[in-house]
């Protein structure tokens, strides 16, 4: 996965998690965060 888009995604969960996210936007969020990590896992980030 794209450590850039992972960035992206890191910065856009605390953005919305700074203004009060509803439960399916967090929910939302984590699995996507959850999905970055393992496709880090079984591709990882060439830099």
């Amino acid at each position: 996965m794209d450590a850039l888009i992972r960035h992206e995604t890191i910065e856009l969960y605390r953005r919305l998690l700074s203004q009060g996210p509803t439960e399916e936007q967090r929910r939302v969020l984590l699995a996507l965060l959850r999905c970055l990590d393992a496709q880090d896992l079984v591709q990882p980030t060439r830099h």
